[in-house]
């Protein structure tokens, strides 16, 4: 019984770094830029997700639903004030803005 609960323990865990590679690659990808404030967005993504579990509903889908919109409106917000302000070419400043 121990076995396959740690099975089932490890696939998520995995789940949840595959997740978070795939995120980093499809940034890159898309925007060129090595960005560091993912591992933020996923511990707020959590903490948003757990506060709106203790006050809004219980319901999973309204809790996606809701975290999802606030955490696309909080990365729209930081994009257009702060990354969008540094010039492309200055690689260095705009791996220093992601930090």
């Amino acid at each position: 019984m121990l076995f396959f609960d740690l099975m089932i323990v490890s696939l998520v865990v995995g789940a949840g770094y595959s997740i978070m590679a795939i995120s980093y690659s499809l940034i890159f990808a898309s925007i060129r830029l090595l960005h560091f404030a993912q591992g933020d967005f996923l511990m707020l993504g959590g903490y948003m997700a757990l506060t709106f579990v203790s006050t809004v509903s219980d319901n999973i889908f309204v809790v996606l639903a809701l975290t999802m919109i606030t955490l696309s409106v909080f990365g729209g917000l930081l994009e257009r004030f702060s990354y969008r302000k540094i010039p492309y070419d200055v690689q260095v400043s705009r791996i220093i803005a992601t930090l």
